[in-house]
């Protein structure tokens, strides 16, 4: 399952795909190629969670908002993106986690959700 998404000006575009199985995604800019397919994807206590994955459940969002800078050279500030988010789940291991995929009129963001309650050490 791809999933794609595009900043709000439409020039930024973030994709993510399960290739293989292994987790990746790319960036283009007005239609050239910023970021080739690149791995994704967190290492968590010492699993690397981007291999041999499965992605599900993909629903887009979007915010755009100003707010009160609380420093810097700007009064306000703006979060203006179009969003993804989708489950990943990795069979051998049994894990699962979230990923957020926000891309904005500039650049592209990632955040990975892993849930539980116990400790969780992430080095990728």
């Amino acid at each position: 399952m791809c999933t794609v998404s595009a900043g709000p000006d439409g020039n930024v575009v973030a994709t993510v795909d399960a290739i293989g199985g292994n987790l990746t995604y790319s960036v283009n800019y007005r239609g050239s190629t910023l970021i080739e397919n690149s791995p994704l994807g967190p290492t968590v206590n010492g699993t690397n969670l981007s291999s041999g994955i499965t992605i599900s459940g993909a629903s887009s969002y979007a915010t755009n908002e100003t707010f009160l800078s609380r420093q810097g050279i700007h009064a306000l500030g703006t979060n203006n993106y179009q969003a993804i988010q989708f489950a990943v789940s990795q069979p051998s291991s049994g894990a699962s986690y979230v990923v957020n995929v926000r891309v904005y009129n500039n650049g592209v963001a990632f955040r990975y959700e892993v849930g539980g309650a116990s400790t969780k050490n992430i080095t990728d």
